[in-house]
């Protein structure tokens, strides 16, 4: 269980960024000198998981300095996820010992703003992205009440289990930060669930050791 985490409550500047609440997962198999499927589209905020079932493979952004990288080419099975918390684009990779041949893209679309509205605030509860995100050792996560109220911000891992407690306890209205010391978490996909008597939002953040 995670218990190393500590609360800056206070008025904080909040910037909303274009997530969802509840991202989407998109798996791409990565077998036979190909990645299947080789395009896809996304929204912001989904998270794309590569698994590795054979050969020996990684997968490489192709821009200068890389989004994202999974590393040295290494032998089957491994998984890969990135959480594309980015501006809409579309982003190529490869990998490195079989390209130009082995590549795919990610095109990732906005979010509309009634999918924003709805993903991110109720009667003036929001929840905002952590940052940095994909982070290594600590990250930041805002969360704003309207008013005084009982809030439980908590950490689920992939599956959906509760794998921490982040916060517990009465908030005062406005907004507050929490800044959350991963500890021994490994590496991977979470999501963080803030809940109230009056909303309940999630999240997704995404830690790389």
């Amino acid at each position: 269980m995670i218990t190393r985490s500590k609360i800056v409550v206070g008025i904080v500047a909040m910037v909303l960024l274009a997530v969802p609440a509840w991202a989407t997962v998109h798996t791409v198999t990565v077998a036979n000198f190909s990645f299947t499927p080789q395009n896809i589209t996304i929204s912001q905020g989904d998270t794309v998981v590569w698994n590795c079932t054979q050969g020996h493979h990684n997968v490489h952004e192709l821009s200068s300095p890389a989004m994202f990288f999974s590393g040295n080419p290494s032998m089957a099975p491994w998984q890969y996820q990135f959480v594309f918390n980015v501006d809409p684009s579309e982003f190529n990779y490869q990998c490195d010992p079989h390209a130009p041949g082995m590549a795919g893209t990610v095109t990732v679309l906005p979010l509309s703003s009634i999918e924003m509205e709805h993903a991110y605030s109720a009667e003036g509860f929001s929840l905002a992205q952590n940052y940095p995100n994909p982070f290594n050792g600590q990250t930041n996560i805002q969360f704003s009440v309207p008013f005084e109220t009982d809030v439980k911000l908590t950490l689920m891992n992939i599956l959906g289990q509760q794998v921490g407690v982040l916060f517990s306890g009465r908030a005062q209205t406005g907004s507050h930060r929490i800044i959350f010391d991963a500890g021994d978490l490994t590496s991977g996909l979470y999501f963080y669930r803030m809940e109230t008597p009056g909303a309940v939002l999630i999240r997704t953040m995404q830690f790389i050791r």
